[in-house]
């Protein structure tokens, strides 16, 4: 009895369940700390050095763009660490507490300016928590696609290298894009 319940924890398809699921913990976790410094930042327990460092939305079509590339950054270092299978469990995790603090910062300041803005709607809240959940969701599935890695010649199962990198560039260039909108609509009540 006790061999056939190690088993059941041994089958591919149950390891990859099981990093999934501690991969959403890991999403949770980093949004919670971002918005508690997001908090303690607009009730003043925290200076706002942190995050004024990387101030929203930018000026300038120049440095909209390195935000976007530096906000979305997540995909491309993903992918990377997909061709180390060995390194790739703790990596991935890193890079998804990264992604989610700073958004979980971002959200809950575009919160908090839309409260201090007079006339806004609620429809957009939904908006913003919608498009939040979408960019998840994105860097979820190319986190399944990276885990897979890159096959090479015979030696590894995995994604051809041109399906691989088309990939990349789908995932990539859709998450610039919901992180766009994101600009525009937290510039819209600044």
């Amino acid at each position: 009895m006790t061999q056939r319940l190690d088993e059941r924890y041994r089958t591919p398809y149950a390891v990859r369940r099981r990093y999934l699921w501690e991969w959403m913990l890991w999403l949770f976790v980093g949004l919670a700390i971002g918005a508690t410094v997001a908090l303690a930042e607009y009730c003043h327990w925290l200076p706002g050095r942190l995050s004024d460092a990387f101030a929203l939305p930018p000026r300038g079509f120049l440095p909209l763009m390195g935000a976007l590339v530096s906000q979305t950054a997540c995909v491309p270092l993903l992918f990377l660490a997909g061709l180390h299978q060995a390194s790739f469990h703790y990596t991935s995790r890193l890079i998804c507490l990264f992604f989610c603090f700073w958004h979980g910062l971002d959200l809950w300041k575009c919160l908090f300016a839309m409260k201090n803005a007079p006339g806004h709607s609620n429809v957009l809240v939904a908006v913003l928590v919608v498009l939040i959940l979408c960019m998840m969701c994105l860097l979820l599935r190319a986190t399944l696609i990276a885990t897979g890695g890159m096959g090479r010649g015979g030696q590894r199962p995995g994604y051809s290298p041109s399906a691989y990198l088309t990939s990349l560039f789908e995932f990539w260039g859709s998450m610039i894009l919901a992180q766009a909108i994101f600009y525009l609509i937290y510039r819209w009540f600044i």
